[in-house]
């Protein structure tokens, strides 16, 4: 894996320098959407997503960083492609179907996500496991740093509703809907989400959520990672303390989240 995660690293700066140039032709149209690398190794593609480097390699984790940036900030989007065909579970491709009707999508992203493309495996931002073809994981963030105004930004990123059929995935273990600021726009997190008890991570950062913490995400008990910048406020539900196998919680940018209390003890507790 680490060679093929120089071989991403090294695609992504090419990928950069691509875009760069595009940028300076005066006619391309703009905004410019990341550029697409494909990539056959989930391991290298879990990797390039995560937020945080936990190897010992130093040049490994400085491409880390590269990568990320280049993710977080438009420039590349890293897809898995198999050498082997998978085809995808039907009743799992019916409730993407069904999430997709929920959503706004006004640069057509999801343009694959239809019954002409039947293997699901294969949809954008889609993930699905090498074996049993169970749906594993989705990427759906968007980030407004690539873009120079709203406007732009508002035709790229997502708005609607996510629709409770989502909790019908019984294996999804990587939910990512972060940056999308007109997505379930001024609704609380949805409390449903506290049945997805296979996720181990979930971004809803800078979405456009904005209430309480529902305590049901205490139920996630498979949780390593919860992002949930810039979307709540009240205070923090104390069952968010039995994430046990919670390692990366980020809860910034919550300007009004437990205004005028204290640290909630159950918090200091998790990092024993």
């Amino acid at each position: 894996m680490e060679s093929e995660f120089v071989d991403l690293a090294a695609a992504g700066k090419k990928a950069e320098w691509l875009r760069n140039l595009i940028y300076e032709i005066p006619l391309w149209p703009k905004p410019v959407p990341p550029m697409s690398i494909r990539c056959d190794s989930q391991a290298t593609l879990a990797k390039a997503y995560s937020q945080v480097y936990n190897g010992k390699s130093r040049h490994l984790g400085v491409r880390h960083n590269m990568v990320r940036e280049l993710i977080m900030h438009g420039v590349i989007s890293v897809e898995f492609v198999r050498t082997q065909e998978s085809v995808c579970i039907p009743s799992e491709r019916e409730t993407l179907l069904k999430f997709k009707n929920n959503l706004i999508d006004p640069s057509n992203r999801l343009w694959s996500w239809n019954h002409n493309h039947t293997n699901c495996c294969h949809w954008y931002g889609v993930l699905c496991h090498n074996l049993t073809s169970h749906l594993l994981q989705l990427h759906l963030s968007s980030s407004d740093y690539a873009f120079y105004d709203e406007e732009a930004y508002r035709r790229w990123s997502f708005g609607g509703e996510i629709s409770p059929c989502l909790a019908d995935l019984k294996h999804l273990n990587y939910l990512d809907l972060s940056g999308n600021y007109f997505l379930g726009e001024g609704m609380s997190i949805p409390s449903f989400l506290g049945t997805m008890t296979s996720l181990t991570h979930l971004d809803l950062s800078h979405s456009g959520f904005y209430g309480m913490i529902p305590p049901q995400i205490g139920n996630l008990s498979n949780l390593v990672y919860l992002d949930l910048r810039s979307v709540a406020n009240g205070t923090v539900p104390s069952q968010i303390g039995n994430l046990s196998k919670l390692r990366y919680l980020d809860l910034t940018y919550n300007h009004l989240l437990g205004e005028g209390m204290a640290i909630p003890s159950f918090l200091c507790a998790m990092l024993d």
